[in-house]
């Protein structure tokens, strides 16, 4: 359980959004189809807020079943970095969201 103060690293992204709030439009894209045209648009706030409880969210589950299951993950080498996934994956998530509004 030691690793899930990792997780407070998804809302490092959110901090930094909460300072550049007013740059971003109202609406952001948050899905595409098929061809790439984005065809939902989402709330800032939704990117601000949500996304990173999610991926904590998603960081403390992945945490909870390492803990009690460790031979689910695998080889040595991926646990070492394991706990940095989700972190991870929300900061480019949110990257990549901003990118394409």
């Amino acid at each position: 359980m030691k690793d899930i103060k990792y997780g407070v690293l998804c809302f490092i992204p959110s901090v930094l959004l909460l300072v550049f709030c007013d740059s971003f439009p109202n609406e952001i894209a948050t899905h595409f189809n098929f061809f790439g045209n984005a065809d939902i648009y989402s709330s800032k706030w939704y990117i601000i807020l949500l996304v990173p409880v999610l991926g904590f969210l998603g960081h403390v589950t992945y945490m909870v079943i390492l803990e009690k299951r460790p031979n689910w993950i695998g080889r040595n080498g991926i646990k070492k970095y394991s706990f940095l996934y989700f972190p991870m994956l929300t900061c480019f998530a949110i990257i990549f969201m901003l990118w394409n509004s």
